[in-house]
């Protein structure tokens, strides 16, 4: 078990660019219960690692843009394998809303 001085604390701002979302939604993931916080003065800090397990340690990777979709060459779009509109708009969703242990 590792010790209290191996853990590397973050603020909401950082957890927030760390994982893509707003400061608003780590705010929200502390005040569910998703993710423990300790204040220092008027600062949240959370756990670094805690943060990764919430959006899932994998580094995330850019997926195609609704524009870069839009424009993307008309033979690649006609093929069968080619993603529609709403399939990045489903595929986006299901990336924000992981939750752990199961689904949202």
């Amino acid at each position: 078990m590792s010790s209290d001085r191996d853990v590397v604390m973050i603020d909401i701002r950082e957890a927030a660019e760390l994982t893509s979302r707003s400061a608003e939604t780590v705010r929200r993931w502390v005040w569910g219960g998703r993710l423990r916080a300790e204040r220092q003065g008027r600062r949240l800090l959370v756990a670094k690692d805690d943060v990764l397990r919430i959006v899932g340690a994998a580094p995330r990777v850019p997926q195609m843009s609704l524009r870069g979709w839009a424009t993307q060459d008309v033979d690649q779009a006609e093929s069968p394998s080619a993603q529609t509109a709403s399939d990045l708009v489903i595929e986006d969703r299901a990336g924000r809303s992981y939750v752990e242990g199961g689904a949202a």
